[in-house]
């Protein structure tokens, strides 16, 4: 196994230890956390089966970000709702930045299908949003593995909880800032985005992401 694929490993097993360690403070049983790491794992399997290649497979996830993001764009149209748009530009960084960590990427629809089976069903831009925050972690992962094991026990809380309540949403808020932070989004962007899609009375927290 090479250094890259130690990297990933390592961060996959953080990632996984902070949600269950986050699962056990909620008060979900040790067996349902383990039902969830093995859901977690089945829809991974089920995942990939589809793809005949890895090219394939990239191919794909790609087609279908555009699709999403294309679909993203017609809702705000339609809709009046500028959230939306700022989604969009969000997954197409994301897709572009999963060339770079496969095994991150795949974590990250293992966890989206999990959380959706295990906790119930959301309104779905709640829904994006809340993926969208698990991504950033994820993909900062890459860069920073402490720091995005907080990011993603954030983003389980706000799952877990099942809504963005007040007193979650602002933990929420800055951790999908600083994801997008690291992946290299322009300051002004990030605000822009995460006020419209989580509510204007939001402000930034301005501590630097080295």
């Amino acid at each position: 196994m090479g250094r890259r694929e130690r990297n990933y490993a390592e961060i996959d097993q953080r990632l996984w230890d902070a949600g269950r360690a986050l699962a056990v403070e909620f008060g979900i049983s040790e067996v349902t956390v383990e039902m969830i790491a093995e859901r977690a794992d089945v829809a991974a399997a089920t995942f990939y089966s589809h793809f005949d290649s890895t090219e394939l497979f990239w191919d794909q996830l790609r087609d279908s970000a555009d699709e999403w993001a294309f679909d993203m764009v017609r809702r705000a149209v339609t809709d009046g709702h500028p959230a939306h748009i700022n989604l969009a530009k969000v997954v197409k960084a994301s897709v572009d930045r999963a060339t770079e960590a496969p095994v991150i990427v795949l974590f990250m629809f293992s966890l989206n299908a999990t959380v959706g089976e295990h906790f119930g069903p959301f309104d779905q831009l709640t829904a994006s949003i809340i993926a969208e925050g698990v991504d950033a972690g994820l993909f900062g992962a890459v860069r920073d593995p402490e720091l995005a094991a907080v990011m993603y026990r954030n983003a389980m809380q706000v799952a877990v909880n099942s809504h963005l309540r007040k007193a979650d949403s602002l933990v929420w808020k800055d951790m999908v800032y600083l994801g997008l932070q690291l992946l290299g989004t322009d300051r002004s962007d990030i605000t822009d985005a995460v006020s419209v899609a989580a509510g204007n009375d939001w402000e930034p927290n301005t501590e630097e992401v080295s």
